[in-house]
């Protein structure tokens, strides 16, 4: 689904049969969020989930996208919790952009469902202040078990509140997490780190 801002599934328990959700837009986090409250039986469903949120990605002009993305703090933690809930979950793209830096998406790493196989992750700068628990988490043999592929970047370009070398030290960190993943899981596929 692409510009879905205001939609919803009804009636609920009619979604039975779906495995696979792209939704692209600012309001997709919400959205994904109803669509599985008024669904239970979806976070047992899906198999792949395909979020993304970043205006430069999807072409949207930035200043009508920072009007319409109005997410609080209650609104991304039940997000949270509904993805740590996606127990059949094998592939998850997560684009996590142009949202307001307040809006707080640390913690993300702790409630990825443990089935993953394949992760795609983008975020804002501001998430490199969870980079030391991802530090931490990769070298941990029950995190994300299964984990097969992964890209991770964040986005360090152009952003007004990073001069040149915070945006050197993301990047480093960003590298030291992947080179970490790696070592210790021979068998995992990084497809890129920008």
């Amino acid at each position: 689904m692409d510009h879905c801002c205001g939609v919803e599934f009804s009636p609920p328990d009619k979604l039975n049969a779906l495995r696979h959700l792209t939704i692209l837009g600012n309001d997709n986090l919400d959205m994904f969020t109803t669509l599985c409250c008024q669904n239970p039986a979806v976070t047992g469903l899906l198999q792949t989930l395909d979020l993304q949120c970043d205006p430069k990605i999807l072409n949207y002009d930035i200043q009508e996208w920072n009007y319409d993305v109005e997410m609080s703090n209650y609104d991304i933690e039940k997000f949270k919790e509904t993805l740590a809930q996606c127990t059949a979950l094998r592939s998850l793209h997560l684009v996590l952009g142009g949202l307001d830096s307040d809006c707080s998406f640390l913690g993300v790493i702790c409630i990825l469902p443990n089935c993953l196989e394949h992760l795609t992750y983008r975020g804002m700068p501001e998430i490199s202040k969870d980079l030391p628990q991802w530090l931490k988490l990769a070298s941990d043999p029950e995190w994300l078990p299964q984990l097969k592929t992964i890209s991770f970047g964040l986005d360090v370009s152009g952003g007004p509140s990073l001069n040149a070398e915070e945006s050197v030290a993301i990047l480093e960190q960003v590298e030291e997490f992947l080179d970490t993943l790696s070592s210790h899981r021979p068998y995992l596929h990084i497809l890129d780190s920008t």
